[in-house]
């Protein structure tokens, strides 16, 4: 049989054909690459909330050998997160000019080194400044890593990795629980003269940081990135190397040899000279605030900033609330109420010395911290599985609302237990930050994406200094109002939620 020349050129004509990003992306498939490029991601995300929430046990099991004052306890409790604060948008800028890959491994490697020389610190001050430094690097981290796992999915396969990515937080803070746990009550000064516990759980908790790092260098550069520099063949290189990793067949079998990208996702690739840098950074912040997205980014940046201040500033001083009820645990008190008779007894009684008790280091409260950490991981759970059915709007919708009514309903409830899960509901409000951010990871182009996460993001982290230091003052001296307000402020997040960009249309 003769074959026309007709027939001849189909091929070619197949392999000649430009397909937009998203085409081209859902033909590498979902598999092997994407379970591995979220496990590096997770563990990117787990090493932020370890390294931030873990100053509070440092600052706890430290005291003995810095002697804190209620300030420098408060000035260290914020430090990593005013680090990361210093540090988001400069990182998101960064990001989107240098790279999500390349951002990544120099943000997990030097937050690694910084964490590691705190270990040594042998003053207060010391601590503080590279605990504040560890902040600064992580935040690269917290910046890329949304932006970074979304860019190797399709729309119609992005939303459960993103709700699983953001879990990773919550599972970081279950980590930090279960190793203080085990870890605190050793005494290490048997084995290494002037080795104390609290140096030992601060290497630990670096595991994140380190394997996280180790998978990043098995893993290539954004293709969307790519695109968006003019590095085309490169890009291809990686959409065949994901093609090749999940189809389990050879690279060039891949049928898609053009991209095409849009023109708000194409950035800048010859970038030189300080005031050229500045300039770049100063416009990708205003392309934010242009018209047609200045009611998102206000949107997201007031939802995000506010479950922040109230679920994170609780979950902050939960160790303080739990210490309160297990005083009175023999009645029947609102968790107000036992704050106020708890406090006054506190002042009345003697407080063991723990430093001349060793023994009096109690981590009892870290069994209860465990299960409310393994509560909002299951939480978490279920919203990874129903999302794709209800959607992350509505999901979000659902959980704001719900708790809205356990911040108003406290004000009655009087049973240790329904506290306990009133209380971790609230704090669960706090984790859903990450869905928030998949919002903005969605909404933005490449060319701003890292930058408009890491804006999103930087809000939040003013939130978490906020919440974390207007929290216990408010919990001392104002509890009823507290939660009345907490309650006011969650409903005005359920209206603006249901304002957030449509789905199908991002």
């Amino acid at each position: 049989m003769i074959k026309s020349s007709v027939d001849e050129e189909r091929p070619l004509q197949r392999f000649k054909k430009s397909h937009t990003y998203d085409e081209a992306i859902e033909e590498t498939g979902n598999g092997k690459f994407q379970v591995f490029l979220l496990t590096a991601c997770g563990l990117c995300s787990m090493a932020g909330s370890s390294e931030t929430v873990g100053v509070s046990v440092i600052m706890y099991a430290a005291q003995c050998d810095f002697n804190f004052s209620l300030q420098e306890k408060g000035i260290l409790a914020t430090a990593s997160i005013v680090g990361m604060l210093v540090g988001l948008h400069v990182s998101g800028f960064l990001c989107d000019t240098r790279g999500r890959a390349h951002i990544l491994k120099w943000s997990m490697a030097l937050s690694m080194s910084s964490s590691f020389v705190s270990l040594f610190s042998t003053s207060t001050w010391m601590l503080i400044f590279l605990r504040f430094l560890t902040g600064v690097f992580i935040s690269g981290a917290q910046s890329c890593v949304f932006t970074f796992l979304g860019e190797f999915h399709s729309p119609k396969t992005k939303t459960i990795p993103m709700t699983i990515l953001s879990s990773c937080l919550v599972i970081g803070i279950l980590y930090v629980n279960v190793m203080s746990y085990f870890i605190l009550p050793i005494d290490f000064s048997n084995l290494i003269s002037g080795l104390h516990s609290w140096r030992v759980l601060l290497l630990l908790l670096m595991a994140p940081s380190l394997f996280g790092l180790i998978g990043l260098f098995y893993l290539p550069e954004s293709p969307k990135y790519l695109l968006s520099q003019g590095q085309d063949e490169k890009a291809l290189d990686v959409l065949r190397l994901v093609y090749s990793w999940n189809r389990r067949t050879f690279s060039y079998t891949y049928p898609i040899d053009s991209v095409e990208i849009n023109e708000a996702d194409k950035g800048f690739s010859d970038v030189h000279g300080a005031g050229a840098v500045l300039f770049l950074m100063w416009d990708q912040t205003l392309q934010l605030f242009q018209k047609n997205r200045l009611f998102q980014t206000i949107n997201m940046c007031v939802i995000d900033f506010i479950i922040c201040v109230i679920g994170v500033g609780i979950t902050m001083w939960l160790p303080t609330i739990l210490n309160y009820l297990v005083i009175l645990d023999d009645e029947s008190h609102t968790i107000c109420s036992a704050i106020r008779i708890a406090t006054g007894q506190l002042k009345n009684d003697t407080v063991v010395d723990v430093c001349l008790n060793p023994d009096g280091l109690n981590i009892s409260h870290f069994k209860t911290l465990i299960m409310i950490s393994a509560a909002l991981l299951s939480y978490y759970l279920i919203s990874s599985t129903v999302v794709n059915f209800v959607g992350r709007k509505r999901l979000l919708v659902i959980w704001f609302s719900l708790g809205t009514i356990c911040a108003f309903s406290m004000y009655w409830i009087n049973v240790y237990i329904f506290s306990i899960f009133f209380l971790t509901l609230i704090c669960q409000m706090g984790k859903f930050h990450g869905i928030v951010v998949s919002f903005a990871a969605d909404f933005y182009p490449s060319s701003i994406n890292a930058m408009g996460v890491s804006f999103v993001t930087t809000i939040s982290s003013i939130g978490l200094v906020v919440g974390g230091n207007i929290t216990g003052a408010l919990f001392l001296n104002h509890c009823d109002y507290m939660f009345f307000g907490c309650s006011a402020a969650m409903l005005l997040v359920v209206v603006l939620t249901t304002m957030l960009p449509h789905e199908k249309n991002m």
